[in-house]
């Protein structure tokens, strides 16, 4: 079986509709409406045939938003996306989120909390064992500090489907003998242990501005062999990658981290992995 490839994260925005509070002019090259007219172009000249739709704000009514471009463009093929899980009607949001398109997980913005461990808070457990027993995937945006708690969750919850956003944002730009880098990879062979998947998304801008695959490199292999292509997926981040590169850039890049594997095993990264997490058709039709 041949997998067709599919970006397993990327986002749309329309700055009118308010909710953004994290976008600023400031990020010039962020600061513009992104809709899918925009991406369906990228998507087709490297022959990706599907995407999957990631929250960018802390509201529900996002979500609808993302669900409604879902509906009128099929090659969105997944929307992952926020309720307040500590809410008393996180799980009616859900279910509401789930009528209203294809809703395949949910992202708490972990890494604007203040608290760490804020997901092992007692008032979203009830909210995350419902996502364990109806199949709604977790995607985990952290950075290293988060990792433990994500241990703890998944050994609360260990049906819950998890991944690990950006490979948890490591500091790429200090290089491969950042101080932490030890503890961070160590936590994420922790969590590939428990059965997490992992997004290879979001390096670039973490690293240093012109960084090439062999700045990447460090980081990327030590992942691909705790996790293993087959829970590795591939993700563009757009357009947030636009603050560090082109999409045909990050592209270009991530081709060059993969060339030593097996056709199969890229195959796997660049979309069979995505499809087997978010429960999308794997195949070429």
């Amino acid at each position: 079986m041949t997998h067709r490839r599919i970006d397993s994260h990327q986002h749309f925005w329309r700055r009118s509709r308010g909710d953004y509070h994290w976008l600023t002019p400031a990020m010039t090259a962020l600061w513009n409406d992104f809709e899918p007219d925009q991406l369906r172009p990228q998507l087709l000249a490297r022959g990706i045939s599907g995407c999957i739709a990631v929250q960018a704000a802390e509201s529900v009514e996002e979500s609808l938003f993302l669900l409604g471009l879902a509906r009128q463009h099929a090659w969105i093929e997944g929307v992952v996306g926020w309720v307040d899980l500590r809410s008393t009607t996180a799980i009616g949001d859900m279910m509401r989120l789930r009528d209203h398109g294809p809703l395949v997980g949910l992202r708490p913005m972990l890494q604007d909390l203040a608290d760490d461990r804020w997901i092992l808070d007692a008032r979203c457990q009830p909210a995350l064992a419902w996502m364990a027993a109806n199949g709604i995937r977790f995607d985990a945006l952290v950075r290293p500090h988060h990792l433990g708690a994500m241990a703890r969750l998944m050994d609360r919850h260990p049906t819950l489907r998890v991944v690990i956003d950006h490979l948890a944002k490591p500091a790429i730009a200090q290089g491969r003998d950042w101080p932490e880098s030890g503890p961070w990879l160590r936590a994420l062979q922790s969590l590939a242990q428990r059965g997490a998947f992992i997004k290879l998304s979001g390096l670039l801008t973490e690293a240093r501005p012109g960084a090439t695959a062999r700045d990447l490199r460090p980081f990327v292999e030590p992942v691909l062999e705790a996790f293993g292509p087959s829970r590795t997926m591939w993700g563009s981040d757009w357009p947030v990658l636009l603050g560090a590169a082109g999409y045909a850039h990050w592209d270009t890049i991530t081709q060059e981290l993969l060339q030593g594997l097996r056709a199969g095993d890229r195959e796997q990264v660049l979309g069979g992995s995505c499809a087997r997490f978010y429960g999308l058709h794997a195949a070429t039709p």
